[in-house]
């Protein structure tokens, strides 16, 4: 009956946070097949493409005011490599 009321009381927030941390955990824990490897490495290549060509046409843009945007990108970028990184230094 407890579980029943704390249900119906709609405590959202630890359930969700250890619902998405259960979710972040075993998409990283899942071995990926060849098809989803292919997906994965096609959206890479369509990122780096996209920043580059975004980079290239914009440069004089980025070189004069929006140098701090791709600086916080880039740090951002840096900052789930090194997240990406711990994590498998912990398996």
């Amino acid at each position: 009956m407890r579980d029943l009321e704390a249900r119906q009381r709609r405590y959202v927030f630890p359930s969700a946070a250890r619902n998405m941390a259960r979710f972040w955990r075993g998409l990283y824990r899942q071995k990926l097949n060849r098809l989803q490897t292919a997906g994965f490495v096609v959206l890479i290549v369509f990122y780096v493409l996209f920043i580059s060509l975004l980079v290239y046409s914009h440069w004089q843009d980025l070189h004069t005011g929006y140098w701090f945007y791709a600086l916080l990108s880039l740090t951002l970028v840096g900052f789930f490599l090194l997240m990406r990184w711990s994590l498998r230094e912990k398996k």
